[in-house]
């Protein structure tokens, strides 16, 4: 009979509970963007520095692997500041040098960062060169 009344309590706390709304609320996205000025190390490396504004504000330094296949320039960019290190999958087509971005990691004060959005590469003062990421961080 206590199991009974125990079951019945807790279903019913369940009920009230859903009758009065409760839900999980996700946090709204927020603009993000990263300006990278970077320079050839290596054909297929690159070092530089970063400012992030909007959601993230953080400015430190860059590291960059590239991997050329085709058409297509496949980049994994580690961004450092004082606060921890984010790590950024940039995927770009080499005749416009536009392409997408996403946050795949992070540590310190972006562990829990997500953000993705679109980027731009300026190649015209080679060795150097700049890229736009702007998105959003969600």
């Amino acid at each position: 009979m206590r199991s009974l009344f125990s079951t019945l309590c807790l279903a019913l706390a369940v009920t009230i509970a859903l009758a009065v709304g409760i839900r999980a609320t996700a946090t709204p996205p927020e603009s993000v963007t990263f300006a990278l000025a970077e320079e050839f190390n290596s054909p297929t490396t690159t070092t530089g520095t970063f400012v992030a504004t909007g959601a993230v504000v953080a400015t430190g330094t860059t590291s960059m692997v590239i991997n050329i296949n085709g058409m297509s320039v496949h980049c994994v960019d580690t961004l450092t500041s004082d606060a921890g290190t984010i790590v950024v999958h940039l995927d770009c087509n080499m005749h416009s040098m536009n392409g997408v971005w996403r946050v795949v990691s992070g540590t310190g004060a972006y562990a829990d960062l997500k953000a993705n959005g679109t980027l731009v590469m300026d190649l015209t003062h080679l060795p150097t060169f700049t890229e736009s990421l702007i998105g959003q961080a969600h």
